[in-house]
């Protein structure tokens, strides 16, 4: 029994250092946003290090082990909310960044040097406390003192959480609402999963915060208990490290995107029931919309406008964003392919590439959310 859960407390702990070591040793690809993101994982591996030496019983470092538990814990979420600043564009000032880690830093330096001021016994009771989460009535001393900084650690742990993933989310849906008013195929550029992970980030914090305040000896009285929670963090940080990695699209290539096409200068279109018309027309007869990756900047060429009159055309006559008016005429294409006799001998991949998609993968999200089905069953229930 010892043996599986000394295998169990280090699961996660792997995965973080798995993940730290790809994205340092990949020199070439390496960017501010992937260092962040290794930082994040070399803190979270000191985090499940902490858990792990604990229940591996270990014992002779405590204080220092303990201390760096603080540390690390309590930085997990802000360096998690400067790669998601990064990864969006957000502009931040040094002392800004500074101010995000700071009461991180504070902390672990208080807790730092309370544990040297304790004696012996003091550090016993508290590695107790700790451990088993008795109450701080049951110290004294410098003792107490670092059960309520402990606790205030925790608070703070918590407490981050809430601006943390408030700010990141509207940084994310900012950034999102940008890609989609310029490129009409954001799949390989989106970060709805980095949203998707900080919900899931939540559920896991006031979990770990819950584990905290019990004390760490819960976890050896069953197998099941310390299994469940390695086997979320595993996944969880799994999914980041991959997804984060596997990021190449970063706000530096958008910005660098806008910069090149804005070199082109056009007029400007004040009539925008004309643009607006034009615009339609140029969808109906020209089919521009078959194009893979077409940019608004692309359309705003070739209407002799720039893509700022464009997308207020886009956004407030149609009540969408480019990349949904385009797709929207591309799944009225691919329809009419679909359900085209002459078509017949077309494969789905290849009606979503002539209809403008990028690839099967996309054409078949996009079709499904538009009509409820896949490309095929739709095809197929359709008498043709």
């Amino acid at each position: 029994m010892f043996m599986l859960q000394a295998v169990l407390s280090t699961f996660p702990m792997f995965v973080c250092l798995f993940w730290f070591i790809t994205i340092i040793v990949d020199k070439k690809k390496i960017t501010r946003a992937r260092k962040l993101l290794a930082v994040f994982m070399f803190a979270s591996f000191l985090v499940f290090f902490s858990h792990a030496y604990y229940f591996n019983r270990g014992t002779a470092l405590f204080h220092i082990v303990e201390s760096l538990y603080s540390l690390c814990s309590l930085l997990v979420y802000p360096l998690f909310f400067l790669y998601i600043a990064e990864l969006t564009g957000t502009r931040m000032t040094p002392v800004r960044q500074l101010s995000v880690v700071l009461p991180s830093c504070i902390l672990f330096i208080i807790i730092f040097i309370v544990f040297f001021l304790m004696s012996p016994s003091e550090q016993s009771a508290y590695k107790q406390f700790v451990i088993e989460g008795r109450k701080i009535s049951q110290l004294s001393g410098t003792a107490s003192v670092q059960a309520v900084v402990f606790r205030l650690s925790r608070l703070v742990y918590v407490l981050q959480i809430i601006p943390i993933v408030l700010i990141s989310k509207k940084n994310i849906e900012r950034y999102q609402n940008e890609l989609e008013n310029f490129y009409s195929f954001t799949e390989d550029r989106s970060l709805w999963w980095a949203r998707n992970m900080l919900y899931v980030m939540v559920l896991t914090s006031v979990m770990s915060a819950v584990f905290s305040l019990i004390g760490r000896a819960v976890f050896g009285t069953s197998l099941w208990i310390l299994l469940i929670p390695s086997i979320i963090f595993t996944i969880l940080l799994y999914m980041v490290g991959y997804v984060g990695y596997h990021q190449r699209f970063t706000a530096g290539d958008f910005e660098n995107d806008i910069r090149e096409t804005d070199k082109i200068s056009v007029g400007q279109t004040g009539d925008d029931q004309n643009l607006k018309d034009r615009l339609v027309c140029l969808m109906n007869r020209d089919m521009i919309y078959t194009r893979e990756d077409l940019h608004i900047t692309d359309v705003a060429s070739l209407l002799g406008s720039n893509r700022t009159y464009i997308s207020q055309v886009v956004n407030q006559d149609f009540g969408v964003s480019f990349s949904q008016f385009i797709n929207s005429y591309r799944i009225t294409y691919a329809k009419k392919l679909l359900t085209d006799p002459a078509s017949r001998h077309l494969s789905i991949k290849c009606i979503g590439e002539i209809a403008g998609f990028s690839n099967e993968s996309s054409f078949f999200r996009v079709f499904k959310k538009e009509t409820g089905q896949s490309p095929a069953v739709w095809r197929s229930s359709v008498k043709v």
